[in-house]
């Protein structure tokens, strides 16, 4: 799911540890979508994580509750 939708294996980094740190926050988010659901019922997670990225305000918010 990961690579498919946020194309985690073209990524690349010449600074040793960085890539696992991406890889780390990366899945702390895709976590943080499936335990926050912030969408409609039955909404994709990629449309949940398209729609917060429009509104960043939205995003902080449900991290901070």
């Amino acid at each position: 799911m990961k690579d498919r939708w946020w194309d985690e294996d073209r990524h690349t980094c010449r600074r040793p540890g960085l890539a696992e740190r991406f890889t780390t926050l990366l899945s702390a988010a895709v976590s943080a979508l499936r335990v926050l659901n912030p969408g409609a019922p039955g909404e994709p997670l990629k449309a949940q994580a398209d729609a917060l990225n429009w509104d960043i305000d939205k995003a902080v918010n449900l991290l901070i509750r």
